[in-house]
């Protein structure tokens, strides 16, 4: 069984919240640890991997987000922005790869946006299990909102279409809850155990009815929304040629 722990710690200069983080990571033998705002200089983060006794750590760009890799496990950087930190796991005992993305999103529209495009880029393609975790700033339903700022209605569709056109899926999962000021969600993409990766065929272009094929995938309508029609486009261009083509 893997384990991880996400958690907003805001300041791991506090004693008490890392040794809170080492005390559980002593028990629970994490595979690895995600710290959203850390509060503390990327030059400083060794530091902190040796406390916790992992031999892999990670931070984003502006060190918004340090991640912390255990031992039987290969870690690679896929993708590193402002708001997500994604990477390649290989898991040298069970001999299985996963995609990992720990998110810490801005709370300014027009950049969650930036996000959103950003994680509906890495689905594309996606043929393993990916975990998509972390501080979104935003709730899927007004339910899901424990006091703060109101739930902006736009920002919730914008969420949930992103979450949707990923084919992504909330996980359940055990264990404790530190409560942070945002919800910390975890999503997994439902087809990637289930799907072969599509692969294309360059010789397909030589017949004749090839773009006939694309173009009837691609001009089928949807909605309005330019997450799912591009994602639903592109399924369903690889639907028409893997049909046209067996």
């Amino acid at each position: 069984m893997m384990k991880a722990f996400i958690w907003n710690i805001r300041s791991v200069k506090s004693q008490k919240a890392f040794q809170r983080v080492q005390m559980l990571n002593k028990y629970h033998k994490f595979s690895f640890i995600a710290l959203l705002e850390p509060f503390q200089h990327t030059r400083h983060i060794n530091r902190y991997r040796s406390r916790l006794q992992m031999p892999l750590m990670f931070h984003n760009c502006n060190g918004k987000i340090w991640l912390f890799v255990n031992h039987g496990f290969i870690a690679t950087l896929i993708s590193d922005t402002e708001q997500q930190l994604s990477l390649n796991f290989c898991s040298q005992t069970l001999g299985i790869s996963f995609l990992v993305t720990i998110v810490y999103a801005k709370c300014d529209k027009n950049l969650m946006m930036d996000l959103w495009d950003d994680i509906l880029s890495l689905s594309n393609g996606i043929s393993r299990p990916w975990i998509l975790e972390g501080d979104f700033n935003v709730v899927s339903n007004g339910a899901e909102n424990l006091g703060g700022i109101p739930v902006v209605a736009a920002d919730v569709e914008d969420f949930n279409n992103c979450v949707e056109a990923c084919d992504a899926l909330q996980i359940q999962y055990k264990g404790i809850i530190i409560p942070p000021p945002s919800p910390l969600l975890s999503y997994e993409n439902r087809n990637s155990r289930l799907q072969r990766p599509f692969k294309f065929l360059k010789f397909w272009i030589e017949y004749e009815d090839f773009k006939e094929v694309v173009r009837r995938g691609w001009d089928s309508s949807f909605t309005n929304n330019p997450f799912l029609d591009y994602k639903r486009k592109i399924k369903q261009v690889k639907k028409a040629l893997t049909i046209w083509s067996r």
